[in-house]
């Protein structure tokens, strides 16, 4: 199994599968980086979905500057 790419070019569920396939694994060297990278992707992913990416912003405060 190859790692995914970054998201939005594969899913979450991708990333989760090549999660639980590190887990399987043995004797491969920076698992444990591997391991990470993986966490913080499908933990960026989590924060993209549930973040106000499509929310309305408020608009920024004026200033009164005096002239």
């Amino acid at each position: 199994m190859q790692q995914p790419d970054p998201w939005p070019y594969d899913s979450e569920a991708e990333w989760r599968l090549w999660r639980t396939h590190l887990d399987h694994l043995e004797a491969v060297p920076h698992i444990d980086t591997l391991k990470r990278a993986a966490d913080a992707e499908i933990a960026r992913i989590v924060r993209c979905r549930e973040g106000h990416w499509g929310a309305p912003h408020r608009p920024a405060r004026a200033v009164d500057v005096a002239y």
